[in-house]
């Protein structure tokens, strides 16, 4: 069998179950290229190296080999489009299909895919010499070429669309769109036909079934039914009360709810029951190659399905009866603020055959999985905006950053390390002092979801003791290291909050981040931020002060504010957006634990100072001694050989042990020294 597998860019959590496939994934089809028309021919856009990072990190950790196949994707211009006529013009077509060879070469494909569905019906018939030049281009580059169509559209049923392609991957499902009525998605009688017609079509070799592994939700009121996860429908059905019914007539499951705010919804999802029916069907048909349409949306049990050697006794296995919803999490309000409401839970499932087709004609929840619900608050004003900084205090370049936050007036909140506090009390309570607002952000900036609890607990209480020491004061707030804007999207990402929501702190992250650790100059930062803000991506901008040089930082500080308030924008302390008084958030510390613990960290920070200047005195010290010696020993000259006049008497041993060998060889030898 060969696996392949759609990753949708659209899912940012899509990467996550490359990890769930256990390594089953031959060829993965990514969202990475990109045509877009313009007025005057085409441009190429490759996926950006953020997107591409944990797909390329993967790859490298996996002994596996990965084929990586962009899906060619087409951006047309709305209105007075003339892209038949453009694809057709010699010198466009001929930069185009440059643009494209180069983009596939920096992105280490082994081939691409042209999506057929999204060339427009009426441009078709004259897209096909078009078509012939991309396999032509992608072959010349030795790569493999492929084209993606849909078995509900059978204009691509034509010898000469999918002639000559390496491979034809044939979407066998539906794809709700504005004013479909409620329907199954792929329904038995009408994927076995179309697979036929397929194989017919393409033969064995080149034919690859994709296969889909989510739901569509049709909604009262909204035009364009929503496609969901195996995820997110299992997390409605739980909220609701609902049932989720598996129909063995159309191998898939239904389920109909009016939701909390009055919509009545209904749900078809194609999950790992329909997965297992479709596949015995194909299994039939001689069909080994599959694609898995798309990560990110499928049903979890579908790996260990697909991983397995006999799948109708994989039913019965426990990674598909006991489904846990680790890669997916549920949010719900708005804001930059997190609060972690509803654990991860079980769920339970059932499956009975069909003795004679060797189908599946049931699948019975005992219990429905429910992922993570995390609430999103503190929702800011359209243009308010609060201002943050993460890993410091640094002693050069936090003091610049307050200077210029007191000659603008401006508030921010300072998510401090532990260990650079020791370092740097004075400059933190500086902060404190000028009315900006510290939260933590641990000691030494591990990811917590790695460490263990007891190392957990110390890294937050040294970090809050570091800080109380400081200024005087705890505090309540926290941002999580390595947080995403806008929060965690794998379970084991929330556990480390729900410790720290259970300490009692406000867990505050971010929404505009713009990487000033990598190598950017600081009117790259300001643009971004603006740009970002103006865009309405968030309200809290997350910069750092200390972590590394921040030099560029400090300059793009001024320009950011200025500019952001010319445009109308206000900054505001995070307790003013939260609507709460200050002290609430940093509240007093009372007693002789701070004043001990600001001896005990001065000692500390003193210590390790000390500690550092020793090894550097010892190296430099061991360093010196190396180039005396060095010396001494170019300097050094031979000492002249003196002859010998005369020897000294010497006493030979002879063993007496082993007399026929030992004894005899040991006399031959003495007998034969020059030695007078």
């Amino acid at each position: 069998r060969r696996l392949v597998a759609h990753l949708p860019a659209s899912l940012e959590w899509s990467h996550l179950s490359l990890r769930k496939s256990c390594h089953a994934i031959d060829v993965l089809v990514t969202d990475w290229i990109t045509v877009s028309e313009e007025r005057d021919g085409f441009r190429v856009k490759s996926a950006s190296s953020d997107t591409r990072m944990p797909i390329e990190d993967y790859v490298a950790d996996t002994a596996t080999p990965l084929e990586i196949m962009p899906r060619i994707q087409l951006e047309l211009r709305p209105v007075d489009t003339a892209f038949p006529d453009k694809i057709s013009n010699a010198r466009t077509q001929a930069k185009l299909l440059s643009d494209l060879r180069i983009a596939l070469t920096g992105l280490g494909a082994s081939g691409a895919c042209i999506d057929y569905s999204e060339i427009p019906r009426n441009a078709r018939a004259r897209v096909q010499p078009f078509l012939g030049a991309v396999r032509g281009a992608v072959d010349g580059a030795g790569l493999r070429s492929c084209i993606i169509v849909e078995g509900a559209d059978d204009t691509w049923v034509d010898e000469q669309s999918t002639k000559d392609f390496d491979q034809v991957i044939v979407k066998l499902f539906n794809q709700p769109w504005v004013g479909s009525a409620p329907a199954p998605l792929s329904e038995n009688a009408w994927f076995s036909e179309t697979v036929r017609q397929a194989l017919a079509q393409v033969g064995t070799d080149r034919l690859i079934v994709a296969i889909g592994n989510f739901a569509a939700d049709w909604e009262t009121g909204v035009p364009v039914p929503r496609k969901l996860s195996y995820g997110e429908v299992m997390s409605k059905v739980a909220e609701e009360g609902a049932e989720l019914i598996f129909n063995p007539a159309v191998s898939g499951s239904f389920a109909s709810f009016r939701s909390s705010d009055g919509q009545i919804h209904k749900i078809w999802m194609q999950d790992v029951a329909s997965a297992f029916n479709q596949l015995s069907e194909l299994q039939e048909l001689g069909i080994s190659n599959i694609a898995i349409w798309s990560l990110g949306q499928e049903d979890p049990g579908l790996w260990p399905l697909l991983n397995a050697q006999s799948m109708q006794a994989s039913l019965n296995n426990p990674e598909i009866t006991n489904v846990l919803l680790d890669n997916y999490v549920d949010y719900n309000g708005s804001g930059a603020a997190l609060r972690v409401r509803e654990q991860m839970r079980y769920g339970f499932r059932t499956f009975s055959v069909n003795q004679e087709t060797g189908r599946i004609e049931d699948q019975t929840y005992r219990a429905y999985p429910k992922p993570y619900v995390l609430e999103r608050y503190g929702q800011t004003a359209p243009n308010e905006l609060v201002l943050t900084f993460d890993d410091g205090p640094n002693v050069e370049f936090t003091p610049q950053i307050l200077d210029i936050l007191r000659e603008t007036d401006t508030p921010a909140a300072f998510f401090v390390l532990g260990k650079n506090v020791m370092n740097a009390p004075e400059t933190l309570r500086r902060a404190f002092d000028e009315g900006h607002e510290i939260g933590t952000h641990s000691f030494s900036h591990p990811r917590m979801d790695k460490i263990s609890a007891a190392r957990t607990s110390l890294e937050h209480d040294l970090t809050h003791r570091a800080v109380a020491s400081a200024t005087g004061h705890d505090t309540i707030l926290y941002r999580e290291p390595f947080l995403r804007n806008g929060g965690p999207i794998s379970g084991e990402r929330v556990g480390p909050l729900e410790t720290v929501q259970a300490r009692g702190s406000i867990i505050y992250g971010m929404d505009v981040v713009p990487k000033d650790w990598l190598d950017t100059t600081s009117d790259e930062i300001a643009t971004y931020v603006i740009g970002q803000v103006e865009q309405g991506a968030g309200n809290v901008i997350l910069l750092h002060d200390g972590g590394g040089d921040r030099a560029k930082t400090v300059k793009a500080l001024p320009i950011i504010i200025n500019e952001l308030r010319a445009r109308g924008y206000v900054f505001k302390p995070i307790s003013e957006v939260l609507g709460v008084e200050r002290s609430v958030l940093m509240p007093p510390v009372v007693g002789f634990l701070p004043v001990f613990d600001r001896i005990s960290f001065a000692f500390a920070s003193g210590t390790t100072n000390g500690l550092v200047i020793l090894f550097w005195v010892v190296l430099a010290v061991g360093l010196c001694r190396s180039l005396f010696i060095l010396t001494l020993a170019l300097l050094r000259r031979r000492h002249r050989a003196w002859p010998v006049t005369s020897y000294p008497k010497v006493a030979v041993i002879i063993p007496a042990f082993n007399e026929a060998t030992g004894i005899a060889r040991c006399i031959d030898s003495v007998l034969a020294s020059d030695y007078r």
